[in-house]
């Protein structure tokens, strides 16, 4: 048997579209909202992040669709209203059945690295105009994300490296302009 190493391992992910497409009937590949308006946000995944943009969007008054590929949290979050759409955002089905081409924003906000680089071109692509959110773990990915298409790379492993600087500057008492200085 093999050994997992990530939680989002390509054998993970193919067993969640086999359990997802069960669940779902057949090999449907999209299901949800069929967005018409012009400049929605897309918010692709609805994990901690995911949910910050959907917030971010309710206080701005601006109207935004999730793609979730996780028929669980698809389920929960149309329940409670959430505008979520079923699909693999990989999937240009996907993109074209939420109107990607007339959208002004989409923040990738999943922890897929490989994914999350085939949704940035792929969203690219189809829409030169689009601003491009997406998030990564490691520095290295920034610049690759950036080609793809990206306009704006957040990158973890480098928040968390301000986040640990700026707490241990806080600790040793160090004043706020000096603090900032240095960040």
């Amino acid at each position: 048997a093999a050994v997992l190493t990530e939680p989002w391992s390509p054998p993970a992910v193919a067993r969640c579209r086999r359990l997802a497409r069960r669940i779902h009937g057949g090999e449907r590949q999209v299901d949800g909202p069929l967005v018409t308006s012009t400049g929605p946000a897309f918010v692709v995944g609805c994990g901690v992040a995911g949910q910050g943009v959907a917030r971010a969007c309710k206080v701005a008054d601006r109207p935004y669709v999730v793609v979730e590929l996780n028929p669980q949290s698809v389920q929960l979050y149309r329940k409670q209203g959430e505008p979520v759409t079923y699909g693999d955002a990989v999937n240009e089905a996907v993109l074209e059945h939420v109107n990607i081409a007339r959208a002004g924003l989409m923040v990738v906000s999943i922890p897929d690295p490989l994914a999350t680089r085939r949704i940035v071109a792929l969203a690219r692509s189809l829409n030169p105009k689009l601003h491009i959110v997406a998030r990564t773990r490691f520095l290295l990915s920034r610049d690759i994300l950036k080609k793809l298409g990206a306009n704006e790379v957040l990158v973890e492993e480098y928040e968390a490296a301000l986040a640990v600087f700026k707490s241990t500057m806080t600790y040793f008492k160090v004043p706020a302009e000096m603090m900032d200085r240095h960040m």
